[in-house]
């Protein structure tokens, strides 16, 4: 095998795991932050210009279904096999309404 050949191919293989690194280490980063902050990108327009009005139950009861239904609770490998899976049926993952 030709020497440019084999270190194509050697680069080419190298990418998924590359890949799985950089967005493992960022999904990492992110799930840093509680559960709660990161749902809150998730509520609709009106609610998030009405955090300063609102209590601090009332945050969390209009987070709740989102928390649920984007699994930002759940363990970090369930989340980023969420997330992985999203990226492919949804088109570059989640994206706030």
């Amino acid at each position: 095998m030709l020497p440019l050949a084999r270190f194509l191919l050697l680069r080419l293989l190298l990418v998924p795991i590359t890949l799985l690194v950089v967005t493992a280490t960022l999904m990492v980063l992110l799930t840093a932050v509680p559960p709660e902050v990161r749902a809150f990108l998730y509520l609709p327009a009106r609610v998030r210009n009405n955090v300063g009005e609102m209590s601090m139950d009332e945050l969390r009861q209009a987070a709740d279904p989102y928390i649920q239904s984007h699994h930002l609770d759940d363990p970090f490998p369930v989340q980023y096999a969420y997330w992985v899976v999203s990226v492919f049926t949804h088109g570059g993952g989640y994206s706030p309404p």
